[in-house]
């Protein structure tokens, strides 16, 4: 379809390292590489078979040096099908070792992506994933130390793994710290058919559900959604393929989109599933007779539910549309008018953009505040220790602290 190989393209469900070029893996691994070692078959068996893809590449992500140049790599793919801007997650708790730590991991990336940007111009969103598998202390660590990063490379937070074996009652608490902390949220849920994660995700806060099948058919769940505007994050091949439905015919794609929820279709592993953004839209338009205006659709919904700053959405929202005015979603006029109720934001005109009227060090305040109160009693030595008890500080940053204790006194 030649409008759709045309449309630009926002992708918010990608695991990085399920989507590295088969080139980028073959030079990190310093061997030739098979498509079979990477991608799995049409007729993919399982969500065994398919997580099986995932080891190869994770072998080759062992290095700072490695990690920046899988970030950029990624970035520079996204040129194939015309995606502008994207989302990619990644959990980098799986990748820490002893020569390798956890912001050397995250800073790789950033960088990977900022290089990625300035040979593309295309702006990439970076998502840490918390895993299920992993002990909710560990991530509320990694949360603590990786929260300077949020907003300075780092978009959002995410939950993933297997969810019938940990489903999200035993993540209840940690989210709800992660919401304290700032961070804006989505959560894999749903996709083992069971809906109660869907809706605890949405209880503690998530603003997106990665998958969220578990939805269909479930009235008063999807009626929840849809007037939080809550972001369902579709994956339509890659679901087919771990046999998340059982076939295309039970796949709840125009039942979402008929029901009203905020749709968005996404690769969520572009090498393993050996897909694209053009793929999956093609796909969804011929099997469920969508028209270019709800392909287009996808798209708008797909800025207004992304985890960018307000200029990056403005402009991602004016390639599809003369006015930004036609392309917000109800749930997000309601947020503007409650934002501008409260003296925090103006609207002006032409073109609906909104300015903040409050400033990032006054927000920054007061979130750190509420941080204090929630988590840490109201004491600040708690939230010290936790802030940099796992931290290799240099010593430039220790004489920093102690002369900002100093000038205390």
């Amino acid at each position: 379809m030649d409008y759709i190989k045309k449309l630009p393209k926002i992708e918010l469900h990608c695991h990085l390292d399920g989507s590295l070029p088969k080139a980028t893996i073959k030079e990190l691994l310093g061997r030739e590489v098979e498509d079979s070692e990477l991608s799995v078959s049409e007729d993919c068996k399982s969500l065994t078979e398919y997580l099986q893809k995932f080891d190869l590449p994770l072998s080759a992500l062992t290095s700072y040096a490695a990690f920046k140049e899988a970030a950029k790599d990624f970035v520079l793919s996204l040129q194939a099908d015309n995606t502008i801007y994207a989302e990619v997650r990644f959990a980098p708790l799986l990748s820490v070792n002893a020569n390798l730590k956890l912001r050397d991991i995250m800073e790789a990336v950033i960088e990977g992506l900022k290089e990625g940007k300035a040979l593309t111009g295309i702006d990439v969103g970076l998502i840490a994933c918390a895993m299920r598998h992993h002990e909710p202390e560990k991530s509320l660590r990694m949360f603590s130390e990786i929260r300077d990063y949020l907003g300075f490379g780092l978009n959002a937070l995410d939950l993933a793994g297997d969810e019938s074996k940990y489903p999200m009652s035993l993540f209840m608490d940690l989210f709800k710290k992660a919401k304290c902390m700032g961070y804006p949220f989505t959560i894999h849920a749903g996709e083992c058919r069971d809906v109660r994660n869907v809706l605890l995700s949405v209880e503690t806060g998530a603003l997106r559900i990665g998958h969220g099948i578990a939805l269909s058919g479930q009235r008063d769940a999807i009626k929840l959604c849809k007037d939080k505007g809550i972001g369902i994050e579709m994956c339509p091949i890659s679901n087919l393929q771990t046999k998340a439905v059982d076939d295309i015919k039970a796949y709840p794609l125009k039942e979402f989109l008929e029901a009203g929820l905020s749709v968005t279709v996404n690769t969520d592993n572009r090498t393993v599933s050996n897909s694209t953004m053009e793929k999956e839209l093609e796909f969804v338009a011929n099997e469920f007779a969508l028209g270019e205006d709800v392909i287009k659709k996808l798209m708008i919904n797909a800025a207004n539910l992304a985890f960018a700053d307000d200029n990056i959405k403005h402009n991602l929202l004016n390639k599809y549309c003369s006015t930004c005015r036609e392309c917000f979603t109800p749930s997000t006029n309601i947020l503007i008018k409650r934002c501008i109720k409260k003296g925090a934001i103006e609207r002006l005109e032409p073109n609906f953009i909104c300015h903040a009227l409050i400033s990032k060090e006054k927000v920054q305040l007061a979130q750190t505040n509420e941080l204090l109160d929630k988590i840490f009693d109201g004491s600040i030595d708690k939230m010290f220790t936790a802030l940099i008890g796992n931290k290799q500080l240099s010593k430039k940053q220790i004489k920093e602290l102690k002369d900002l204790v100093k000038n205390l006194e």
